[in-house]
């Protein structure tokens, strides 16, 4: 359903490797291989939803093992995982400004929710305690390797939210509809950052200082990962 569709986030591929800090290249060959297909226009000009941005970040970190801990994943699991993820961001998506959740991934590939203190199993509708295992919050900031690193896909800094519904999921300042972009734009412009707060009365320095710098951090991303 087309009304449906804002709520999940929209986003470029550049856009989509940004956000989730993994390679631009590694996007796009995923959706070639169908592996994490953009679920919101897998055609032309493909766009990624919000609960591909955490897939890609499972896959990727499934199959880079950062550590001699555990072993890559196979990639009949790792197919579990994207059907599980994508699964899992649909409730989260629906909660994500109004509660706080948490995804994680674990050694051997399973997926989980963290509410309320409880870690529950992504595939088995929440219900499922889950005994504690070394596990990433794939939400928190995703580090690629030193220099790509994905922010927090929910508060990409103290002042700034990402919200799937809100504004197509972009980064914007915290309850305005302020996108970091934008005010990243005008820096680039020349504008000072008190000068963009005179523009908008209601920002703070630190609103417009935290915008700035994320965008840096993601425009980084991209020209690490050409």
């Amino acid at each position: 359903m087309i009304d449906a569709l804002p709520a999940r986030g929209v986003y470029s591929a550049h856009r989509a490797s940004a956000l989730a800090g993994v390679p631009t290249s590694t996007v796009y060959e995923w959706a070639r291989k169908k592996i994490v297909v953009p679920s919101i226009s897998p055609e032309r000009v493909k766009l990624w939803s919000w609960a591909d941005l955490v897939a890609l970040r499972a896959i990727y970190w499934l199959r880079h093992p950062a550590t001699d801990v555990r072993h890559a994943t196979s990639m009949m699991r790792v197919r579990q995982v994207i059907a599980e993820v994508e699964s899992a961001a649909v409730h989260i998506g629906q909660a994500i400004g109004e509660h706080t959740l948490e995804l994680h991934a674990d050694r051997s590939g399973m997926v989980y929710v963290e509410r309320d203190g409880v870690l529950v199993e992504a595939g088995h509708h929440f219900n499922q305690r889950v005994a504690g295992e070394l596990v990433i919050d794939l939400l928190q900031k995703f580090r690629c390797d030193a220099e790509i690193v994905g922010p927090n896909l929910m508060k990409p800094r103290p002042e700034l939210r990402i919200i799937p519904g809100k504004l197509s999921g972009e980064p914007h300042v915290l309850g305005t509809r302020i996108e970091t972009r934008v005010l990243a734009a005008l820096r680039g412009r020349g504008l000072e950052a008190d000068a963009i707060v005179e523009l908008y009365p209601g920002l703070t320095r630190d609103a417009v200082d935290q915008s700035i710098d994320l965008e840096r951090q993601l425009d980084k991303n991209l020209a690490v990962a050409a």
